[in-house]
Formats: structure tokens, sequence, C-alpha cells
């Protein structure tokens, strides 16, 4: 598997599976066709660059489904429960 040159998908507005595809093209590329010194050095910035994106996604949700279930207390009277709530028995 070759580098294709592709623009990084954090420019491009990608998915946060599209990240997670391209960094595993990625590994595949840097165990399997050893690539040269400059080569490696971009393809190590692109991996660092979708990883903080990915990152930035995971926060994201994590903090729009803790709304969803806020939302849900205060409209139904509903109290959830998580898994991290340490008054739950």
């Amino acid at each position: 598997m070759e580098d294709k040159g592709k623009e990084t998908l954090t420019s491009l507005g990608g998915s946060y599976t599209e990240a997670m595809d391209r960094l595993s093209e990625i590994i595949c590329i840097i165990e399997q066709d050893e690539p040269d010194v400059d080569l490696l050095l971009r393809l190590a910035e692109e991996a660092k660059s979708l990883i903080v994106f990915c990152k930035q996604k995971l926060l994201a949700t994590d903090k729009q489904i803790d709304e969803l279930i806020s939302s849900l207390d205060e409209t139904e009277g509903i109290q959830v429960v998580t898994a991290t709530d340490s008054t739950a028995e």
C-alpha cells in the first residue's frame, strides 16, 4: 500500500470513521512499505492530526450525550444512572 497524498480529513471535515480508516492505512504503510524518512515524517504528522481530530470528536460526542441525558432528567423527571455515577447502587 502506498501513500496516495490525500489531504487530511481534518481539513476536509471528514468523519470519525474516515479518520480511523486513514489511521489504519497509515499504520499499514509504515509497517509494510517501510517508507523513506521524508514520507515517514509526513505520515507521522498526518497521524497526529487525525488523532487530535478523533479525540475532539469523541469529547464532543461525550458532551452531547451528557447533555441529552441531562435534558431527559429535566423534562421527564427521570433519574438516569450512569456508570460514573458514584451514588448508583
